[in-house]
């Protein structure tokens, strides 16, 4: 078990968002120690590292980008904008 400190060091985050984690079950078997501290499993840890960095590395940011909208404006639309601006 990590506590706090620890785990967020691990994952490279702040406390504060290893808290808001723990307080959106985004990780799993986190209990509370006798003195009130929270503790985190280290496999629970792991695993969220793993999501994550699986996540970075399969990230497509085009269909992201089409997802949000951003392709809904046609390109013209920005070329005739840009030359707007420039003039």
């Amino acid at each position: 078990m990590l506590t706090t400190e620890a785990a967020a060091g691990l994952m490279q985050c702040s406390r504060s968002y290893l808290s808001m984690m723990i307080d959106n079950k985004k990780l799993a078997n986190a209990s509370r120690s006798a003195a009130g501290q929270w503790l985190v499993p280290e496999s629970s840890v792991r695993a969220w590292i793993e999501e994550r960095d699986a996540k970075a590395t399969n990230a497509d940011y085009h269909a992201a980008a089409e997802e949000s909208g951003m392709y809904d404006i046609p390109e013209t639309a920005f070329i005739k904008a840009n030359k707007r601006r420039h003039a």
